[in-house]
């Protein structure tokens, strides 16, 4: 007669319980942020100015910075890249000291050179 080991596991059930912690930790936040990473690889230089110049997202700004908003909007100076955005601004009290002419990214970059010149050259 030959006695049979029995191995018991210092940790019953560790094998299952970590499958499905991994399982539900792929599904709820591993693929959902794959997806936010892939999604931002097909953004355009173009398409992030416009998202980021939006006037909704320039409202958001405001609300985030809050009471430090408050107080600093008699200092500070925005830059716009069209009519839309700068009426934004306006609404927010907040003075435009840019504008520019070309409603693109290039547009706006050479509003800020040319304005930045002009005070140098004052």
């Amino acid at each position: 007669m030959s006695a049979t080991i029995v191995r018991r596991s210092s940790l019953p059930g560790f094998g299952l319980t970590m499958g499905l912690t991994l399982t539900w930790l792929s599904l709820i936040v591993l693929i959902p942020l794959a997806a936010l990473f892939l999604k931002t690889t097909e953004l355009t230089l173009d398409r992030f100015v416009r998202i980021v110049t939006s006037p909704r997202v320039v409202r958001h700004f405001a609300e985030l910075f809050g009471a430090d908003w408050e107080r600093r909007r008699p200092e500070l100076y925005a830059a716009s890249i069209g009519p839309v955005t700068s009426g934004t601004l306006r609404e927010l009290q907040l003075p435009v000291g840019i504008e520019a002419r070309e409603f693109t990214m290039g547009g706006l970059i050479r509003a800020i050179v040319l304005a930045r010149y002009a005070v140098l050259a004052r």
